[in-house]
């Protein structure tokens, strides 16, 4: 049996080019920094129970740094870490191709760096 393009399961590509806040439009997209001439700040909104299952992929694309800062402090876990602020991807060389999964389960954001150095702030 072929397996057509129109049959495979695909979310939405969104280049970021400037600092964001991400909401209902971003969830289950891959963002990007494709476009951007600087680094850019993705700020994660405070968690709700609305937000519970909420995600996205970020793919880094250009050469800048990218940081994922909650706007309310001790809402991020991170690898090793209950209650940080950030997570960013500034370590030279490890930008381009850069992938974090973020997750909300309502009451706080989960940022994972799949691909590259992500460095954490607490």
């Amino acid at each position: 049996m072929a397996l057509f393009i129109s049959q495979v399961p695909a979310h939405t590509v969104q280049a970021l080019t400037s600092n964001t806040t991400v909401n209902s439009t971003h969830w289950g997209a891959l963002l990007t920094n494709r476009g951007a001439a600087a680094a850019i700040v993705i700020t994660l909104p405070a968690p709700t129970a609305a937000m519970n299952g909420a995600w996205f992929l970020y793919r880094g694309v250009a050469d800048f740094n990218m940081t994922f800062a909650t706007a309310t402090v001790d809402t991020l876990i991170v690898l090793g870490d209950a209650t940080a602020d950030s997570l960013a991807f500034s370590t030279g060389g490890q930008l381009i191709g850069a992938l974090a999964l973020v997750e909300c389960d309502g009451t706080s954001w989960f940022a994972s760096a799949l691909s590259g150095a992500g460095t954490i702030a607490t």
